[in-house]
């Protein structure tokens, strides 16, 4: 899903100027640090750097917003959503420095 996500993102951005997703790299990096904590050390320097190429993050808090609903994708359970949203959380607060634009909403 990593490889798949840069793979998406440099394609979309061959023919436009402005991408917006709902899913970054840092979303996949914070379910392989949830299931595989080893291997998000391992993946850690290359999301510092692939985290530059991002001109703005919006982090959707989950304690200000309740969106949870069956779209058949995202898991329903709220402990588990949660953990990933901490864990997002963490890893914006250590690649602060080089996150060029960061909006909690």
């Amino acid at each position: 899903m990593i490889t798949t996500q840069i793979q998406k993102e440099i394609e979309v951005q061959k023919s436009n100027d402005i991408i917006i997703t709902d899913r970054c790299l840092s979303d996949y990096l914070a379910y392989t640090k949830f299931q595989f904590p080893d291997l998000y050390t391992r993946l850690l320097p290359f999301l510092k750097y692939y985290i530059t190429t991002y001109d703005v993050i919006y982090f959707k808090d989950i304690n200000k917003n309740d969106y949870l609903y069956d779209d058949g994708v995202r898991s329903l359970n709220k402990e588990f959503r949660k953990n990933i949203h901490y864990i997002l959380e963490d890893m914006y607060i250590m690649l602060w420095p080089e996150i060029k634009k960061f909006e909690r909403i």
